[in-house]
Protein backbone atom coordinates (compact mmCIF):
# COMPACT_ATOMS: atom_id res chain seq x y z
CA UNK A 1 0.00 0.00 0.00
CA UNK A 2 2.88 2.64 0.91
CA UNK A 3 4.56 1.90 -2.24
CA UNK A 4 1.27 2.08 -4.08
CA UNK A 5 0.76 5.60 -2.71
CA UNK A 6 4.59 6.68 -3.25
CA UNK A 7 4.16 5.84 -6.99
CA UNK A 8 1.00 7.81 -7.13
CA UNK A 9 2.76 10.66 -5.39
CA UNK A 10 5.45 10.38 -7.91
CA UNK A 11 3.26 9.98 -10.65
CA UNK A 12 1.46 13.56 -9.51
CA UNK A 13 4.60 15.19 -8.96
CA UNK A 14 5.94 13.78 -12.72
CA UNK A 15 2.24 15.34 -14.14
CA UNK A 16 2.32 18.70 -12.42
CA UNK A 17 6.11 19.66 -13.46
CA UNK A 18 4.92 18.38 -16.93
CA UNK A 19 2.26 20.72 -17.31
CA UNK A 20 4.38 23.59 -15.98
CA UNK A 21 7.36 23.22 -18.15
CA UNK A 22 4.41 22.93 -21.22
CA UNK A 23 3.19 26.24 -20.02
CA UNK A 24 6.33 27.67 -19.56
CA UNK A 25 8.24 26.03 -22.62
CA UNK A 26 7.35 29.52 -25.03
CA UNK A 27 9.21 31.24 -22.28
CA UNK A 28 13.10 31.80 -21.63
CA UNK A 29 15.97 34.20 -20.84
CA UNK A 30 17.46 33.97 -24.56
CA UNK A 31 18.88 37.08 -26.08
CA UNK A 32 16.22 37.41 -28.86
CA UNK A 33 17.22 40.35 -31.50
CA UNK A 34 14.50 42.48 -32.37
CA UNK A 35 13.96 43.53 -35.94
CA UNK A 36 10.53 45.01 -35.61
CA UNK A 37 10.61 48.83 -36.78
CA UNK A 38 7.99 51.18 -35.08
CA UNK A 39 5.31 53.19 -37.85
CA UNK A 40 6.00 56.52 -37.81
CA UNK A 41 4.87 57.47 -41.03
CA UNK A 42 1.34 57.29 -43.00
CA UNK A 43 2.03 54.44 -45.53
CA UNK A 44 -0.83 53.02 -47.82
CA UNK A 45 -0.98 49.28 -48.13
CA UNK A 46 -3.83 48.43 -49.94
CA UNK A 47 -7.44 49.78 -51.46
CA UNK A 48 -11.25 48.83 -50.28
CA UNK A 49 -13.90 49.45 -51.96
CA UNK A 50 -17.27 50.23 -50.47
CA UNK A 51 -20.33 51.24 -52.93
CA UNK A 52 -18.15 51.69 -55.60
CA UNK A 53 -15.73 53.84 -54.03
CA UNK A 54 -11.94 52.95 -53.68
CA UNK A 55 -10.48 53.82 -49.92
CA UNK A 56 -7.08 53.73 -49.02
CA UNK A 57 -5.79 51.37 -46.19
CA UNK A 58 -3.30 53.13 -44.47
CA UNK A 59 -0.75 51.85 -41.57
CA UNK A 60 0.64 54.06 -39.37
CA UNK A 61 1.52 53.66 -35.47
CA UNK A 62 2.10 50.13 -33.58
CA UNK A 63 -0.57 48.07 -31.37
CA UNK A 64 -0.59 44.38 -29.34
CA UNK A 65 -3.36 42.36 -31.81
CA UNK A 66 -2.49 38.90 -32.15
CA UNK A 67 -2.18 36.31 -30.09
CA UNK A 68 1.14 34.51 -30.03
CA UNK A 69 1.61 31.87 -32.78
CA UNK A 70 2.68 28.38 -30.50
CA UNK A 71 5.90 28.11 -32.57
CA UNK A 72 7.11 30.87 -31.06
CA UNK A 73 9.02 31.60 -27.75
CA UNK A 74 8.92 34.83 -25.66
CA UNK A 75 12.14 36.15 -23.43
CA UNK A 76 10.91 36.73 -19.97
CA UNK A 77 12.72 40.01 -19.46
CA UNK A 78 10.94 42.99 -20.73
CA UNK A 79 12.86 44.77 -24.11
CA UNK A 80 10.90 48.07 -23.46
CA UNK A 81 8.24 49.95 -22.16
CA UNK A 82 5.63 52.55 -24.19
CA UNK A 83 3.30 54.28 -22.42
CA UNK A 84 1.52 51.72 -20.81
CA UNK A 85 3.16 48.27 -22.27
CA UNK A 86 5.63 46.51 -21.39
CA UNK A 87 7.28 44.67 -24.73
CA UNK A 88 8.89 41.18 -24.51
CA UNK A 89 11.56 40.55 -28.02
CA UNK A 90 10.04 37.07 -29.64
CA UNK A 91 12.01 34.57 -31.20
CA UNK A 92 10.82 35.88 -34.56
CA UNK A 93 12.03 39.35 -33.91
CA UNK A 94 9.10 40.51 -33.14
CA UNK A 95 7.44 42.48 -29.62
CA UNK A 96 4.86 40.94 -27.75
CA UNK A 97 2.70 42.51 -25.35
CA UNK A 98 1.52 40.62 -22.35
CA UNK A 99 -1.70 39.79 -21.05
CA UNK A 100 -4.03 37.86 -18.81
CA UNK A 101 -0.96 35.09 -18.74
CA UNK A 102 -0.95 35.41 -22.65
CA UNK A 103 1.88 37.48 -25.05
CA UNK A 104 0.45 39.46 -27.97
CA UNK A 105 2.29 40.42 -31.27
CA UNK A 106 2.94 43.82 -31.77
CA UNK A 107 1.87 45.00 -35.10
CA UNK A 108 1.28 48.22 -37.45
CA UNK A 109 -2.13 49.58 -37.02
CA UNK A 110 -4.56 49.65 -40.19
CA UNK A 111 -6.71 52.79 -40.63
CA UNK A 112 -8.98 53.44 -43.28
CA UNK A 113 -9.62 57.07 -44.93
CA UNK A 114 -12.24 58.45 -44.88
CA UNK A 115 -12.01 61.93 -45.95
CA UNK A 116 -9.08 64.52 -46.73
CA UNK A 117 -10.91 67.19 -45.91
CA UNK A 118 -12.63 66.35 -42.15
CA UNK A 119 -14.07 69.15 -40.84
CA UNK A 120 -13.27 71.86 -43.87
CA UNK A 121 -9.71 71.58 -42.40
CA UNK A 122 -8.14 69.96 -45.54
CA UNK A 123 -6.22 67.15 -43.04
CA UNK A 124 -7.67 63.14 -43.12
CA UNK A 125 -9.65 61.58 -41.14
CA UNK A 126 -8.64 57.96 -40.22
CA UNK A 127 -10.47 55.33 -39.28
CA UNK A 128 -9.44 52.13 -37.13
CA UNK A 129 -10.09 49.14 -39.67
CA UNK A 130 -10.80 46.85 -36.61
CA UNK A 131 -11.54 47.04 -33.19
CA UNK A 132 -8.23 47.17 -31.58
CA UNK A 133 -8.98 48.24 -27.92
CA UNK A 134 -11.85 47.76 -25.14
CA UNK A 135 -12.32 46.52 -21.38
CA UNK A 136 -13.06 50.59 -21.02
CA UNK A 137 -15.92 52.03 -19.95
CA UNK A 138 -17.32 55.09 -21.41
CA UNK A 139 -18.07 56.70 -18.39
CA UNK A 140 -17.17 55.88 -14.81
CA UNK A 141 -19.43 55.36 -12.74
CA UNK A 142 -17.98 56.55 -9.53
CA UNK A 143 -17.59 60.14 -11.29
CA UNK A 144 -20.54 62.62 -11.47
CA UNK A 145 -20.40 66.44 -13.23
CA UNK A 146 -22.41 68.94 -11.13
CA UNK A 147 -24.51 71.03 -13.71
CA UNK A 148 -24.01 74.05 -12.16
CA UNK A 149 -23.12 75.59 -15.09
CA UNK A 150 -26.34 74.89 -16.70
CA UNK A 151 -28.33 77.02 -13.78
CA UNK A 152 -29.52 73.71 -12.07
CA UNK A 153 -27.71 71.62 -9.53
CA UNK A 154 -28.46 68.06 -10.32
CA UNK A 155 -25.60 65.16 -11.22
CA UNK A 156 -25.74 62.98 -14.27
CA UNK A 157 -23.38 60.34 -15.44
CA UNK A 158 -20.29 61.26 -17.98
CA UNK A 159 -21.99 60.80 -20.81
CA UNK A 160 -21.04 63.41 -22.61
CA UNK A 161 -17.65 63.04 -24.95
CA UNK A 162 -15.62 65.42 -23.45
CA UNK A 163 -16.04 64.61 -19.62
CA UNK A 164 -16.23 60.78 -20.57
CA UNK A 165 -13.91 58.21 -19.28
CA UNK A 166 -13.15 57.08 -22.77
CA UNK A 167 -11.80 60.39 -23.83
CA UNK A 168 -9.62 60.23 -20.99
CA UNK A 169 -8.44 56.96 -21.89
CA UNK A 170 -7.68 57.74 -25.65
CA UNK A 171 -5.94 60.51 -25.21
CA UNK A 172 -3.80 59.36 -21.69
CA UNK A 173 -5.19 62.15 -20.07
CA UNK A 174 -4.66 62.39 -16.03
CA UNK A 175 -7.66 65.28 -15.56
CA UNK A 176 -9.91 66.80 -17.55
CA UNK A 177 -10.77 70.70 -16.13
CA UNK A 178 -14.50 71.72 -17.41
CA UNK A 179 -16.75 74.56 -16.20
CA UNK A 180 -14.38 77.44 -16.75
CA UNK A 181 -11.92 75.94 -14.80
CA UNK A 182 -13.36 75.73 -11.88
CA UNK A 183 -13.97 71.93 -11.94
CA UNK A 184 -11.57 69.02 -12.45
CA UNK A 185 -12.45 65.06 -13.43
CA UNK A 186 -9.56 62.78 -12.24
CA UNK A 187 -8.24 59.97 -14.82
CA UNK A 188 -5.99 57.00 -14.31
CA UNK A 189 -4.53 57.53 -17.94
CA UNK A 190 -1.50 59.99 -17.33
CA UNK A 191 0.31 59.35 -20.35
CA UNK A 192 -0.91 55.85 -20.20
CA UNK A 193 -3.64 55.65 -22.93
CA UNK A 194 -4.09 54.71 -26.54
CA UNK A 195 -2.17 57.59 -28.26
CA UNK A 196 1.38 56.73 -25.79
CA UNK A 197 0.63 52.95 -26.28
CA UNK A 198 0.01 53.07 -30.15
CA UNK A 199 2.36 55.58 -31.23
CA UNK A 200 5.82 56.26 -30.71
CA UNK A 201 6.67 60.51 -29.98
CA UNK A 202 7.83 61.07 -33.08
CA UNK A 203 4.32 59.61 -34.62
CA UNK A 204 1.89 61.45 -31.96
CA UNK A 205 3.49 65.02 -33.35
CA UNK A 206 1.72 63.68 -37.14
CA UNK A 207 -1.45 63.78 -35.47
CA UNK A 208 -3.60 66.96 -35.19
CA UNK A 209 -5.35 67.99 -32.26
CA UNK A 210 -8.83 68.48 -33.47
CA UNK A 211 -11.98 69.54 -31.62
CA UNK A 212 -14.78 66.68 -31.54
CA UNK A 213 -18.15 67.80 -31.65
CA UNK A 214 -20.65 65.70 -29.66
CA UNK A 215 -23.75 65.33 -31.68
CA UNK A 216 -26.22 64.19 -29.04
CA UNK A 217 -29.28 63.27 -30.75
CA UNK A 218 -32.02 64.85 -28.01
CA UNK A 219 -32.34 68.26 -26.23
CA UNK A 220 -32.18 67.98 -22.28
CA UNK A 221 -35.42 69.86 -20.75
CA UNK A 222 -34.08 72.02 -17.55
CA UNK A 223 -37.56 71.99 -15.87
CA UNK A 224 -36.86 74.20 -13.27
CA UNK A 225 -36.27 77.11 -15.89
CA UNK A 226 -38.47 75.63 -18.63
CA UNK A 227 -36.08 75.87 -21.17
CA UNK A 228 -34.13 73.45 -23.39
CA UNK A 229 -30.36 73.35 -23.03
CA UNK A 230 -29.24 71.44 -26.75
CA UNK A 231 -26.23 69.85 -26.55
CA UNK A 232 -25.94 68.63 -29.86
CA UNK A 233 -23.12 70.35 -31.49
CA UNK A 234 -20.80 71.45 -28.19
CA UNK A 235 -17.50 70.67 -27.43
CA UNK A 236 -16.07 67.22 -27.27
CA UNK A 237 -12.25 69.19 -26.55
CA UNK A 238 -9.92 69.34 -28.02
CA UNK A 239 -8.60 65.73 -29.00
CA UNK A 240 -6.02 63.67 -30.66
CA UNK A 241 -7.87 60.35 -30.46
CA UNK A 242 -11.57 60.14 -30.61
CA UNK A 243 -14.68 58.37 -31.75
CA UNK A 244 -16.74 58.96 -34.66
CA UNK A 245 -19.96 61.01 -33.91
CA UNK A 246 -23.41 59.88 -34.39
CA UNK A 247 -23.53 61.88 -37.64
CA UNK A 248 -20.01 61.03 -39.06
CA UNK A 249 -21.15 56.93 -38.86
CA UNK A 250 -23.97 57.88 -41.37
CA UNK A 251 -22.24 60.24 -43.66
CA UNK A 252 -21.89 59.19 -46.97
CA UNK A 253 -19.34 61.16 -48.24
CA UNK A 254 -17.18 58.68 -45.48
CA UNK A 255 -18.63 55.35 -47.05
CA UNK A 256 -21.67 55.02 -44.75
CA UNK A 257 -24.98 54.06 -45.31
CA UNK A 258 -27.37 55.33 -43.33
CA UNK A 259 -28.03 54.72 -39.33
CA UNK A 260 -31.03 52.11 -40.23
CA UNK A 261 -28.70 50.05 -42.93
CA UNK A 262 -27.31 46.85 -41.13
CA UNK A 263 -26.60 43.01 -42.15
CA UNK A 264 -29.68 40.67 -42.77
CA UNK A 265 -31.62 43.76 -42.88
CA UNK A 266 -35.41 42.27 -43.61
CA UNK A 267 -35.85 45.36 -46.37
CA UNK A 268 -33.32 44.23 -48.97
CA UNK A 269 -33.00 47.58 -49.62
CA UNK A 270 -31.16 48.21 -46.48
CA UNK A 271 -29.13 44.93 -46.27
CA UNK A 272 -25.75 46.26 -45.44
CA UNK A 273 -22.52 46.04 -42.99
CA UNK A 274 -20.22 48.65 -43.93
CA UNK A 275 -20.08 49.54 -40.50
CA UNK A 276 -19.36 46.18 -39.24
CA UNK A 277 -15.78 45.59 -37.03
CA UNK A 278 -14.32 42.45 -36.02
CA UNK A 279 -12.61 42.92 -33.26
CA UNK A 280 -8.46 41.89 -32.65
CA UNK A 281 -7.33 38.98 -30.51
CA UNK A 282 -5.77 41.93 -28.05
CA UNK A 283 -9.11 43.70 -27.80
CA UNK A 284 -10.93 40.11 -27.25
CA UNK A 285 -8.58 39.47 -24.26
CA UNK A 286 -9.29 43.18 -23.00
CA UNK A 287 -13.33 42.05 -22.62
CA UNK A 288 -14.81 42.84 -25.89
CA UNK A 289 -17.38 39.96 -26.87
CA UNK A 290 -16.42 38.63 -30.63
CA UNK A 291 -18.93 37.02 -32.43
CA UNK A 292 -18.93 33.39 -33.64
CA UNK A 293 -20.28 34.36 -37.21
CA UNK A 294 -17.49 35.93 -38.92
CA UNK A 295 -19.85 37.66 -40.79
CA UNK A 296 -20.68 39.85 -37.43
CA UNK A 297 -18.93 42.16 -35.60
CA UNK A 298 -18.69 43.15 -32.57
CA UNK A 299 -20.39 46.87 -30.79
CA UNK A 300 -17.95 49.77 -30.78
CA UNK A 301 -18.53 53.09 -29.13
CA UNK A 302 -19.70 56.74 -30.87
CA UNK A 303 -18.92 59.39 -28.90
CA UNK A 304 -22.96 60.72 -29.04
CA UNK A 305 -25.18 60.26 -25.90
CA UNK A 306 -28.88 60.08 -25.45
CA UNK A 307 -30.84 62.62 -22.68
CA UNK A 308 -34.16 61.12 -22.82
CA UNK A 309 -32.91 57.93 -22.02
CA UNK A 310 -30.18 57.87 -19.34
CA UNK A 311 -26.98 57.07 -19.12
CA UNK A 312 -26.61 55.43 -22.63
CA UNK A 313 -24.64 56.10 -25.62
CA UNK A 314 -24.83 55.62 -29.05
CA UNK A 315 -23.04 52.93 -30.43
CA UNK A 316 -22.79 50.76 -33.75
CA UNK A 317 -24.04 47.33 -33.49
CA UNK A 318 -22.88 43.85 -34.25
CA UNK A 319 -24.42 43.65 -37.78
CA UNK A 320 -23.84 47.21 -38.30
CA UNK A 321 -26.75 49.31 -37.13
CA UNK A 322 -25.52 52.51 -36.19
CA UNK A 323 -28.06 53.99 -33.73
CA UNK A 324 -28.02 51.41 -30.69
CA UNK A 325 -27.65 52.15 -27.55
CA UNK A 326 -25.49 50.31 -24.71
CA UNK A 327 -25.28 51.53 -21.21
CA UNK A 328 -22.33 54.05 -20.87
CA UNK A 329 -21.07 51.40 -17.92
CA UNK A 330 -20.75 48.48 -20.31
CA UNK A 331 -17.07 47.64 -20.52
CA UNK A 332 -17.47 45.19 -23.42
CA UNK A 333 -18.06 47.62 -26.32
CA UNK A 334 -15.40 48.00 -28.87
CA UNK A 335 -13.40 51.12 -29.43
CA UNK A 336 -12.40 52.08 -32.91
CA UNK A 337 -9.81 55.01 -32.37
CA UNK A 338 -9.99 57.67 -35.21
CA UNK A 339 -7.15 60.36 -35.79
CA UNK A 340 -6.92 63.19 -38.11
CA UNK A 341 -3.59 63.69 -39.84
CA UNK A 342 -1.70 65.02 -43.11
CA UNK A 343 -1.83 62.40 -45.55
CA UNK A 344 -2.90 63.27 -49.54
Amino acid sequence: MNKLLKNCKMAIILFMTIIFLSCNQNEDETDYTVYYDFHDKIEKVNEKEINGVLYDIVTFGDYPQTIKNENVSVRKTAYMSMGGNVYYPGSDGNLYVKLNGKYFKVEPVKWRVLTHNYDSTEKTLLLSEEIIAGGIAYASETELVTKSYLSIFQSYPLFLFFTSNLRGYLNGFGHINYGNGYYELSFNYEATGFLQNAFIQSAINKIFEIESLDSCYNELYLSDTGEYFAFNGRTGGNNKAFVLSLTEVANPDYGFPPYDYYLDNTDSSKDDGTRIKRPTDYAVALGVQRPEEEKYGSPWWLRSGDFLLGDQVRCVDYDGYGYALYSAYDTSVGIVPALVVDYQ
